[in-house]
């Protein structure tokens, strides 16, 4: 799959609602202090995201739940997907695994699951899901690409 093609896919996901960006920007602090705690916990942690990189794992979620709150805003299937690239390119530079990724996004789903309405995280899930079955290509399209 290329860049063009995942944006197209990223396209078909239905716009979330204004009640469901700010449901999500009220919620985020709590959920990425959980996150924090969760992916801390992890025997494999090193193996995921290599030496000395915790800082850099905790400045992650906190850019990401920044993020998506700006992406839900505005939702933009390109920004999505640029970022996204940009975030897996800048991060195996330091040591990330592929594996992060989808150890990250399944206790995203998880505790936005946990932490919002039925109706926030229906309109959220689609989003998460994009970025979770799309995780390899993310992996090997940020690996060709040049910043």
């Amino acid at each position: 799959m290329n860049k063009q093609e995942l944006i197209n896919k990223a396209a078909a996901i239905r716009t979330p609602s204004a009640s469901t960006a700010d449901e999500f920007r009220k919620a985020s602090p709590a959920i990425v202090a959980e996150l924090n705690e969760i992916m801390r916990s992890r025997p494999d942690l090193e193996k995921l995201i290599g030496e000395n990189n915790l800082d850099m794992m905790l400045d992650n979620h906190n850019n990401h739940a920044r993020f998506m709150s700006a992406l839900l805003t505005d939702f933009s299937p390109a920004v999505l997907v640029d970022t996204v690239l940009w975030v897996f390119r800048a991060y195996k530079n330091h040591g990330f695994q592929p594996t992060y990724w989808p150890a990250q996004l399944n206790a995203w789903i998880w505790l936005l699951k946990k932490h919002l309405t039925p109706e926030a995280f229906e309109e959220i899930h689609p989003i998460y899901n994009f970025l979770l079955t799309n995780q390899p290509y993310f992996d090997t399209l940020s690996a060709a690409e040049k910043d």
